[in-house]
Parts: structure tokens; sequence; C-alpha cells
């Protein structure tokens, strides 16, 4: 599409894009003379350009050929680095809500231009990974949610109930890792045996290594340098999958005692694992611990009292869930729009905006995924 059927169609695609966005608050800003930016050096100007927040790149994308060039360029995608969160509720829905920790604040992103309501089940770069109903039919959808492309998958090898998913994003193309939840002989009976993975390369499916013996795989999983770690509940443990030698095997490092709902979190090439520490059925603290050498899980960091305090009498007993991105941890609540962040950097905790919700949440979880929001990363 070229700039001026971009411009064209620009008011539509903005309206479905940017659903009920905020206005923003009126500022008065002295004008820069023209002569200024008419004068800037190209790289200069690209500089100044890529601060600018993600999704208004869509929109100064209108401005001129030399901007929507610029913007739309593979090369400008390098300045793009800001670590966001895609949060999606266990509900299927044609939206999906994004929070920028630098702002402190949520976006709400469309889906509408996918065959059907989605839930999301991972994300890689600005890539997201979801399921869906289609003729009657469940599938995997991969989706650029900014440049609004999207793909559906042919279907899986094997036959699975409820398996743990996850995308990788490798610039030019992308895979998807499936694995566990197989159907049995008996057509009623599950087990966690084996994994395949997509390429978009081939557009095609082809089984990978089998899961170490009885490894009854848990949510909560994360990519770190270029490793897939997922926790297990039976045993309790985790284990990692290398995509380019195909092979699983156990993480030799035992789980902190005590620990209840644990997540896997990835922040700046560092695994963290998020969780509670039970005594007599309840959640009496919440601690971060470090992977470290590959073999122990030590202590980082612990959530304050206070915080802790007022999070359970706002909330009860708690059951959470954590995602990590960029030197960012968001926590959120099993039925509830109360969500907690806390930055690696600093050690602090922060309450976050209420996650933009219209209705009751009762039996709604939300389930939050690295996310990169970008025009450039392709999906097919």
């Amino acid at each position: 599409m070229d700039f001026d059927d971009e411009v064209e169609r620009g008011v539509e695609e903005l309206n479905l894009l940017f659903l009920n966005e905020p206005e923003p608050e009126k500022v008065v800003i002295q004008a820069i003379n023209p002569s200024i930016w008419n004068n800037l050096p190209p790289d200069i100007l690209e500089r100044v350009i890529h601060h600018l927040p993600a999704l208004s790149l869509l929109k100064f994308r209108t401005i001129c050929r030399d901007w929507y060039r610029l913007i739309s360029s593979r090369s400008f995608s390098h300045y793009c680095n800001d670590p966001w969160f895609a949060i999606f509720p266990t509900k299927p829905s044609n939206h999906f809500s994004a929070f920028n920790p630098d702002l402190n604040k949520w976006h709400k992103l469309s889906l509408s231009f996918l065959p059907c309501d989605c839930n999301g089940l991972s994300s890689s770069g600005g890539l997201i990974c979801c399921k869906g109903v289609i003729n009657n039919s469940l599938s995997i959808i991969v989706c650029n949610p900014i440049s609004q492309n999207y793909v559906i998958l042919p279907p899986l090898l094997r036959k699975r109930i409820v398996p743990i998913v996850n995308i990788i994003n490798l610039g030019l193309g992308f895979r998807v890792i499936v694995a566990g939840d197989d159907v049995l002989a008996d057509g009623h009976s599950v087990s966690d045996l084996t994994s395949e993975i997509y390429d978009s390369a081939t557009g095609e499916w082809s089984m990978s290594g089998r899961l170490p013996p009885q490894s009854d795989l848990e949510f909560g999983s994360a990519f770190c340098r270029g490793i897939l770690y997922v926790p297990t509940y039976r045993p309790i443990g985790t284990v990692r999958f290398d995509p380019q030698l195909g092979m699983w095997s156990r993480v030799p490092a035992f789980v902190p005692r005590n620990s209840r709902n644990a997540s896997l979190v990835e922040c700046s090439g560092r695994l963290f694992m998020v969780g509670g520490v039970q005594r007599k059925q309840s959640i009496v603290g919440i601690r971060v611990w470090e992977l470290c050498d590959c073999s122990v899980w030590r202590e980082f960091a612990r959530m304050r009292r206070q915080v802790l305090r007022k999070m359970k009498l706002r909330l009860g007993d708690l059951y959470f869930s954590a995602v990590g991105h960029g030197d960012f941890i968001c926590l959120s609540i099993y039925e509830s729009p109360v969500m907690i962040g806390f930055n690696i950097a600093d050690k602090k905790w922060i309450w976050l905006p209420q996650f933009p919700w219209v209705g009751s949440f009762d039996g709604v979880h939300l389930l939050g995924h690295p996310y990169k929001p970008t025009l450039h990363t392709p999906v097919d």
C-alpha cells in the first residue's frame, strides 16, 4: 500500500485500532520555528521521531511521504524497543489491552480484523499468538495487531486438549511451539508426552523432542536467551526446551520450599520465578527468585508487608500470575482488575492503573505476555 492509499483509509484504520482512547490533556506548547525542523539532518530527525509513542507512529505516517517511508522502513524498527505487556482476559474477545510501563498507561487494541473472537496464548516482539473457533474448529492464529496482518496455522499433528503454546519471533519469520496434553489412544485420557513446532518458513508443523518422563506441564512459561522454560507441578520443578536442538531436559534446580502460584518470567536476559509463600493453606508472602547458573533459585526480592497486607484486605486469598519484560514484572490477580508492578532495577513495588474492564470479573483471569508494538514484524 502506498502513501496515498494510506492517507485515504487512515481515519477508518485508526478508529478501529484505538478503541475508546482517552482524549489527551490539553497543554500549551510554544511553537518551534519551522526552519529548525526543515534544517535538521535526516539522522537527527529520525532519532526525534523514534521517541514518539509506538501507537502514535500510525498517525504520523500520514504527514508526508518522507515520514511514511521512514516509519514504514525495517531499519526504523531498530529504534522501537518499548517493553509493553499484552493483557488478555480468559474470555474470548475482539480486542486486548496493552500496558506501557514508561507512560503508566493502558491502550485498548482492536482484534476485529481477525475472523473470530480470540484468547491470547503467547506473544513475541510484535506478534500475538491466539486461538479462536473458525468454522466450528479450534484454530491457532498469529497476528500483528498494529499492521493488522494475520495467518491461520494449519491443524496440529497430534490431538491436544489444553497444551502449552509459545511463539518465537525470528525477525523475518516465527516459530510456534506446542507441548503436552496429548490425547491418548482411548480418546479420553491426556498426558504431557510430545511437542511440535510450526515454522513460518515452511508453513508446516513437525514433531520435536519428547518431554522428560512424568512431566506435568504448568502455565507460566518464559523464553530466556533462546531457551523455553516451563514450570511443572508434578513433580514441582522446571523443564527447558532448546528449539535449535529440539531437545527437552530438566532444570537441575529445586523450586523454593512452600512456593505457590509460581510463574517464570524473563527480564533483560535473566530468568526469574515469581510466586507466593504458603503456610497453612494461606499466602503469607510474595517473593522473586532468580535462576543462577541454571542450578539454583536464589531469592532476589520480597514484596513489602504493607503492600501484601493491602492486597489481602482488598482481595482475600491470592491466586495470581506474573509476566516480565525489560526491567518490569506485572502481577495479575485472579477475578480482579487489580495489577501490581515490580521493577527489578530498583526493586520497587507499585500499584498499576486498574485494568480497563467493563462487567463482572467472576471467573475471569488476566493473562499477560511480553509485547513490543511494531509495524514491521511480518506474519508470513
